[in-house]
């Protein structure tokens, strides 16, 4: 059984196509998307879809469906999660 994590917020930019390289080495297009998360503490996301091998105009049609300020909710498998702080030093702070 996989365990999902869910997020929703709103798109703070418009959604970009990169291409990153998957597991196997191949360049394939990915959906980027920059969200601020709802909830008690606002938080930035950045949410990257992978898109299969060629699938390059069905990714730019995503990127150019969503706008700045849509609400979304994405899910994602735990172990597919990376964390990244974010850290602003502070007088005081060690």
């Amino acid at each position: 059984m996989t365990l999902l994590a869910q997020f929703t917020g709103r798109i703070a930019a418009q959604p970009l196509m990169r291409v990153r390289p998957d597991a196997h080495g191949r360049y394939v297009p990915v959906l980027c998307l920059e969200l601020t998360a709802e909830g008690t503490v606002p938080a930035g996301l950045h949410v990257e879809q992978p898109f299969p091998l060629n699938q390059h105009a069905q990714c730019s049609a995503a990127a150019h469906r969503f706008k700045p300020g849509q609400r979304v909710t994405v899910q994602a498998p735990i172990e597919a999660l990376e964390l990244v702080v974010r850290q602003r030093e502070r007088e005081g702070l060690a």
